[in-house]
C-alpha cells in the first residue's frame, strides 16, 4: 500500500481560487516531475542521491539539480525502461549534445571511426562520429556526437549519443585550426564540414590529359566561388600544354603564368606531379607561381651562351633545382671525404653470459614478468613451455641471472673501417653527425642516459666512472681526406654503452634496452635488444630417491652361489624441487643419470684375521647403465612451483661382477642459469652380478667360469675324463664337497653366508632354503676326505695341450695374491695360513707303453707331482717333484719337466690340482698353461 504524505493532502489538481490570487507554493521535492533537488549524484543506494525521488514522483525528462556537483541531470530511458533505476540519469545538456547553445556545441577529443578504437574511456569524454563509421555502436549513428558515461548500462558504462543541429559548429581537439560546421535536418541526412581558419585551400587535381584539371572538396566546405582564397594545388600529373582547372564544379578558369611581368600560357611539363604550387584567383583565371625566379627551377643563366658551355649541357632555364643540387652532390661525393655511416646498428659483446631457457609460467600468470607478449616485445611471444632462444632472432640475447655481470655493447658494430688509404675518412664501428644532436639510451623505454654531442667536441661519459648505466663516446672526428687532412663538414665519433646488471629500471623477467639517435630533422632509432632476467635464487633441491621396478632375469651359478646376469634391472626415481623457477633448462640433457659404484667392497674376504672383513673386488667398475642413454629432458611445468621427478630405468652392464656389492646412482640436474646441482645418491646394496660370459680355453683359466673345472678325483686314466670340458656341477653347494670356491673371477678359500646379504631383488641366495646350503661361513667345519689338512680344498681342472708332437715340459703362469707355495710334504694346518699346494699330472691312455720301461702309476703316467719339489729322473709317483729351476716368490711362471713321460702317454692332457688350507687368506686371478 502507498504511503500517504503529512499534512493537507490533495485529491484533485490544486488551483487558485480566483485569477487574482497568487498561486500556492509547493516544494519541488513533493511534486511528480518537474525539477528537484538532490545533495549528491549517489545511484541506486537507499536514502542516497537520485534515491531520494521515489518512483511515483520520476518522469521521463523531469531534471534533478545536483548540489555538490552544481550539474542538472535529466531522466532519460538511456540504460533502460525503469523509472526507478537511478542509471537512467544523466547530465542535462541544452543544446543537443553539446552543452554550450544551439548553434556551437562543447569541442570533442577526436573525430572516431569506431568506439573500440578508444581505449579507457572516462565519464564526459565526447567524440564526434565519423561520415562512415563501423562497429556495433558507431555504425549506424554516423555524425552524432557520442559521450561517454561510467553508469550506463548497469555501471558498466556505456555511450550516450546526440543529433546535430544544422548550422551547429564544433572544434576537434586533435585538428588544431579548423572548425566543424553542420549542414542538414539529420545526422543522417546531413554532414559535417571542415572550415579552415584561414583563406588557404589545399587542392589535389587530377586530369585525363594533362590540360582540364578538376577537384571536389570532401573534408572542406565546398566551393561556391574562387575569389578571396589562396590555393596549394598539388597536380595529379604534369601538364601537357595549356590548363584550366574547376573547383567543387564551378566554372574551369584557365590557368597562367608570370613571365617577364606578362601572364602567358603554360607549356609543357611547366609543372609536375608531386610539387605543391601557390595559385591565385582574380578576374575570370587563375595564377600560378612557378620557380622560374629562383624558386623550384634553376632560372635564366648568368650568360648568354646559357647552360650549353657547362658540364651538363641538357639544362634549361626550367630544370627543376633539385635536379641540379643532386647532380653537383654526386660530384662532390668524389672531391670531398666520405661522411660515416649513420647510427644503424649495435651489438652486445659479451653474450656470453646468457643462455637459452624455456618459460615455467604464461603472461597471464605472471604479468608483471612481462613474459612475453605483443604487450612488450618486437619479437614473436613466448609462454610457459617455449623457448626464449638465444641470439635467435639477434637482438633476443637469452637468459640471465638477475644480479650478474653487467651488458655492454658497441655502437655501429655493423661498421668497417673506410677503405681510404693512407688515411682512412673514418675509424671502424664509427657512426655519423658526430656532433649533432644527442644519443640516448633506454631501458624499458625509460631514458638512462642522454649524450648531447653538440656540448663538446672531447669524449663524453655518462656512466659515472661505470658506476651507472651509460654511454661512452669517443671525441667528435672530422672526416678526413686521403692525407689525412680533415673535412671539418663531417664530423663521426666511435661509443659503446653500459647496462648496469642493478639498474633500478631492470625488471624482474622480460626487458628491453635501445639507442636513439635524435637529430633536429629525424630519429634515427635502433632495433630493441631484448634478454630475461631470471631473479631465482633458489637452489635445486631433491627428495630422497627411491627405487621400484625391479626386473630380475635369468641367472647363473658359480660353486654354488647364484648371480643375476642381463637383462637384469632396476628404476631409479627422484624429485627435484625449484628446478623450474622461473626458466628452465631446455635442452635434452636436463638430468644426468650416472652409477658411479667403479670400486666396491665385496664382503666376501680380507687378509686378515676376521675373515668376514672386506677386499677390494676383482672388477673395479660400475655395474649398471641407463637404458636409452643417461640424460632425460623436464617436462611443461604448470607453474612455477611445480616439481619434476627424474626417473631412468638401469640395465646391468656386460663384463661386471657385484658380490655382495652396490650400486650407487645419482642424478645432476642443469638450469638455465642457476647452479648445476647433484642429487643425492640411491645407494642399494647387497647385489650378486656376473655378466662374465665363458672364457676359460684348453690352455687358459681367469676363474670367470668353471666349464671346465673337473669334481675333485684321482682321474688316473684319460677315460675317467670327460671328453671336452670338465664335469663340475656349479650348482653344487660348496657345503657338500671339498672344493675351492670360483667366485669375483677369483680362486678363494669359501667362507661367506650367501644368504644373508641384500634382498629379494638383489641377491638370488636371500633367505634360501635349506639355509645351510649357502652359508659357506661354517666351511672350515672338518669333513672327510681332506687331501693336504684338516678342512683342506682342492681345485682341479684339466688343460689340453695336445700329443703331437709329445710335450712333457711347461710354462706355467699364474697371477696370485696372499699366497705362499709349499711342498706337497708340508701340512697345511698349524698357522701355515698361506702355504698352498700346487701340483700336476699325466693321466695315461693305456696304448703306448712308456720308453724309459717303467710301469704307469696307479694307473697314470705320473701321479700327483709336486711342482715345488724338483723334477728327479724316473720319478713319477704321487709327491715326486716336476719342477725346473726354482719357483716363483710372486706372481710369475713355473717350469715343469715330466722327463721321460709326456702328453703322448695323456692323450694330450695336463691334470693341474691346487689344494689350500682353510687358513689360507689369498687367491689366484690367472693360470695359463705354455709349451716352451
Amino acid at each position: 500500500m502507498a504511503t500517504l504524505n503529512r499534512g493537507t493532502l490533495f485529491v484533485a489538481t490544486a488551483v487558485p481560487q480566483y485569477v487574482e490570487l497568487t498561486f500556492p507554493i509547493v516544494l519541488s521535492n513533493d511534486i511528480m516531475g518537474g525539477i528537484h533537488m538532490v545533495p549528491t549524484s549517489g545511484r541506486n543506494s537507499p536514502g542516497v542521491g537520485f534515491s531520494l525521488i521515489p518512483k511515483p514522483r520520476r518522469q521521463w525528462g523531469m531534471l534533478a539539480y545536483v548540489e555538490n556537483e552544481k550539474k542538472t541531470y535529466q531522466l532519460r530511458p538511456v540504460s533502460n525502461a525503469l523509472l526507478e533505476n537511478d542509471n537512467n540519469w544523466i547530465e542535462f545538456t541544452s543544446g543537443g549534445s553539446g552543452g554550450g547553445g544551439l548553434e556551437w556545441i562543447d569541442s570533442v577529443i577526436s573525430v572516431s571511426v569506431n568506439a573500440i578504437n578508444i581505449s579507457n574511456p572516462l565519464t564526459g569524454d565526447r567524440y564526434l562520429i565519423s561520415d562512415n563509421p563501423a562497429g556495433a555502436v558507431f555504425a549506424s549513428n554516423k555524425n552524432k556526437i557520442a559521450i561517454y558515461d561510467e553508469v550506463l548500462n548497469g555501471g558498466g558504462g556505456g555511450w550516450s549519443l546526440g543529433e546535430p543541429l544544422n548550422g551547429s559548429t564544433l572544434r576537434v581537439d586533435t585538428e588544431p585550426g579548423v572548425l566543424y560546421t553542420f549542414t542538414g535536418t539529420s545526422s543522417v541526412a546531413g554532414r559535417w564540414t571542415k572550415e579552415y581558419q584561414n583563406t588557404v585551400r589545399y587542392i589535389e587535381p587530377t586530369s585525363t590529359n594533362g590540360k582540364t584539371f578538376s577537384f571536389i572538396t570532401n573534408t572542406q566546405t565546398p566551393l561556391s566561388g574562387y575569389t578571396y582564397a589562396v590555393y596549394y594545388a598539388n597536380f595529379a600529373t604534369s601538364n601537357s600544354g595549356t590548363v584550366s582547372l574547376s573547383i567543387d564544379g564551378n566554372l574551369y578558369a584557365p590557368v597562367y603564368k608570370a613571365a617577364n611581368g606578362v601572364l602567358t600560357d603554360l607549356v609543357a611539363n611547366d609543372f609536375k606531379s608531386g610539387i605543391r604550387y601557390q595559385l591565385t584567383y582574380d578576374s575570370g583565371f587563375f595564377q600560378i607561381n612557378l620557380p622560374s625566379s629562383g624558386s623550384g627551377v634553376i632560372g635564366e643563366a648568368e650568360d648568354q651562351a646559357g647552360y650549353s658551355d657547362g658540364l651538363f649541357t641538357d639544362f634549361t632555364t626550367s630544370t627543376p633545382i633539385g635536379t641540379a643540387v643532386d647532380r653537383f652532390n654526386e660530384i662532390l661525393k668524389f672531391l670531398v671525404p666520405t661522411p660515416a655511416p649513420d647510427l644503424s646498428s649495435w651489438d652486445v659483446t659479451n653474450k656470453d653470459i646468457f643462455k637459452a631457457g624455456k618459460i615455467s609460467y604464461s603472461y597471464a600468470d605472471q604479468p608483471g614478468l612481462g613474459i612475453i607478449s605483443t604487450t612488450f616485445s618486437n619479437l614473436s611471444p613466448v609462454t610457459r613451455g617455449q623457448l626464449f632462444a638465444k641470439n635467435n632472432p639477434s637482438t633476443r640475447l637469452g637468459v640471465k641471472a638477475y644480479v650478474s655481470v653487467d651488458i655492454v655493447g658497441i655502437l655501429n658494430s655493423g661498421v668497417n673501417g673506410h677503405p681510404g688509404q693512407p688515411s682512412p675518412a673514418y675509424a671502424t664501428y664509427s657512426f655519423g653527425n658526430g656532433i649533432t644532436g644527442s644519443v640516448v639510451l633506454y631501458v624499458n623505454d625509460v631514458v638512462v642516459s642522454s649524450a648531447d654531442l653538440l656540448t663538446t667536441y672531447g669524449t663524453i661519459n655518462t656512466t659515472n666512472a661505470n658506476a651507472d648505466s651509460g654511454l661512452i663516446l669517443s671525441a667528435a672526428t672530422a672526416s678526413k681526406f686521403s692525407t689525412g687532412a680533415p673535412f671539418e663538414n663531417f664530423w663521426n665519433r666511435t661509443g659503446t654503452f653500459l647496462v648496469k646488471s642493478n639498474d633500478p629500471n631492470i625488471n624482474d623477467g622480460f626487458n628491453s634496452i635501445q639507442v636513439k639517435h635524435i637529430l633536429p630533422a629525424s630519429t634515427l632509432t635502433l632495433a630493441k635488444i631484448e634478454f630475461l632476467n631470471d631473479s631465482s635464487t633458489d637452489a635445486t633441491e631433491f627428495n630422497s630417491a627411491f627405487s621400484n621396478g625391479y626386473e630380475n632375469s635369468t641367472t647363473k651359478y658359480l660353486s654354488g652361489i647364484q648371480y643375476y646376469t642381463s637383462p637384469l634391472k632396476f628404476q631409479h626415481n627422484q624429485q627435484a624441487n625449484n628446478i623450474y623457477k622461473n626458466t628452465y633448462y631446455p635442452d635434452s640433457d636436463a638430468g644426468t643419470f650416472t652409477d658411479e659404484s667403479d670400486v666396491d667392497n665385496s664382503p666376501i674376504y680380507n687378509a686378515g684375521v676376521d675373515l668376514d672383513g672386506n677386499y677390494l673386488t676383482n672388477s673395479p667398475q660400475v655395474a649398471f647403465g641407463p637404458d636409452g642413454g643417461d640424460t632425460q629432458a623436464l617436462d611443461i611445468p604448470s607453474d612455477i612451483n611445480s616439481s619434476f621427478t627424474f626417473t631412468k630405468k638401469f640395465s646391468v652392464l656386460s663384463n661386471v661382477r657385484k658380490i655382495a656389492g652396490r650400486s650407487k646412482t645419482f642424478v645432476t640436474a642443469k638450469r638455465t642459469v642457476q647452479t648445476t646441482r647433484k642429487s643425492s645418491v640411491l645407494l642399494i646394496n647387497g647385489w650378486f652380478i656376473d655378466t662374465f660370459g665363458i672364457t676359460s680355453t684348453i690352455t687358459t683359466e681367469d676363474f670367470n667360469d668353471e666349464d671346465r673345472r673337473l669334481t675333485i678325483g684321482d682321474y688316473n686314466t684319460v677315460s675317467s675324463l670327460p671328453s671336452t670340458n670338465g664335469n663340475w656341477n656349479s650348482q653344487l653347494s660348496l657345503r657338500t664337497t671339498n672344493a675351492l670356491q670360483v667366485a669375483d673371477g677369483r680362486l678363494l678359500y669359501p667362507h661367506y653366508n650367501f644368504r644373508l646379504a641384500g634382498d629379494i631383488n638383489t641377491n638370488p641366495n636371500f633367505n634360501f632354503n635349506p639355509a645351510l646350503d649357502r652359508n659357506y661361513k661354517n666351511c672350515k667345519t672338518a669333513t672327510t676326505g681332506e687331501l693336504k689338512g684338516e678342512n683342506s680344498r682342492t681345485y682341479i681342472r684339466a688343460f689340453r695341450l695336445g700329443k703331437t708332437p709329445p710335450k712333457a715340459r711347461f710354462n706355467v703362469s699364474i697371477n696370485f695374491t696372499n699366497t705362499v707355495f709349499t711342498s706337497a710334504s708340508t701340512p697345511l694346518t698349524g698357522g701355515n695360513n698361506s702355504k698352498c699346494i700346487l701340483e700336476f699330472k699325466l693321466p695315461y691312455d693305456g696304448t703306448t707303453p712308456f720308453a724309459d720301461g717303467l710301469t704307469s702309476i696307479g694307473g697314470a703316467a705320473t701321479g700327483w707331482l709336486d711342482a715345488y719339489s724338483p723334477a728327479l729322473p724316473k720319478k713319477f709317483a704321487d709327491g715326486d717333484g716336476c719342477l725346473e729351476g726354482t719357483p716363483p716368490v710372486s706372481s710369475g711362471t713355473w717350469k715343469i719337466d715330466f722327463g721321460t713321460r709326456n702328453t703322448a702317454h695323456s692323450d694330450g692332457l695336463l691334470l693341474m690340482r691346487f689344494t689350500a688350507g682353510s687358513e689360507w687368506a689369498g687367491y689366484i686371478e690367472s693360470i695359463t698353461i705354455s709349451v716352451p
